[in-house]
Parts: structure tokens; sequence; C-alpha cells
């Protein structure tokens, strides 16, 4: 979700005691899991297509022995994730410094 559409709740939480510094880590550790949970998803269906092509073309009789990259998948997770923190970190500035009046009065 876009900050900008979460001012109310960033408000709310604000007034109820969160500081800047907590809001801002709110805002970073999520979009790092939405960044875990894009990668996870984009390397199940990639193995699935990859391992449907294969079984098409070995199904032909070429012999193709399937195996899974764990280390590429992990590497791919961890890029993921760390790529959408530092997407964050200006959303999380920008939310952590909005007045708690103002957000809570925002329509």
């Amino acid at each position: 979700m876009n900050v900008l559409e979460r001012v109310r709740e960033i408000g709310v939480l604000r007034a109820i005691g969160m500081t800047r510094r907590q809001v801002w880590r709110m805002v970073v550790v999520e979009a790092g899991v939405l960044g875990l949970v894009g990668a996870i998803i984009g390397c199940v269906v990639g193995l699935a297509a990859g391992f449907l092509m294969l079984g098409l073309v070995a199904a032909g009789g070429l012999g193709v022995a399937l195996q899974v990259p764990w280390l590429t998948i992990v590497l791919a997770a961890v890029f993921a994730t760390a790529v959408a923190m530092l997407a964050a970190f200006e959303p999380a500035r920008i939310a952590s410094r909005i007045s708690i009046v103002r957000a809570v009065q925002y329509e």
C-alpha cells in the first residue's frame, strides 16, 4: 500500500504512542515482507514454468534431468527483499515525519 493511502492509520498509530523510528521501521519491514513474498511467488511460478517446458521437451526423448537451483532461489529471495527494503526508505522517511494532528484529520 502507498504511504499516502495510509496517512490516517499512521496518524492513529503515532497518536497512541508509536515513535517516528517505529513508523519508519514498520514501513521498511512491511516492504521487506512484500518483497520476500513476491520473490517466493516468482520463484515458484518460474520453477513450475521451467519444469513444464523441460517436461514437454523431455517427453520428446531428450532425457533432460530436472534440478532445482537452490542457491539461485535463495539469492533471488535475498536480493528481492533487499531491493524492496531499499526502495521503502524514502516513503518510510515521509511517513515518519507526518504530523500527528494533520494525519488524523486527513481525508
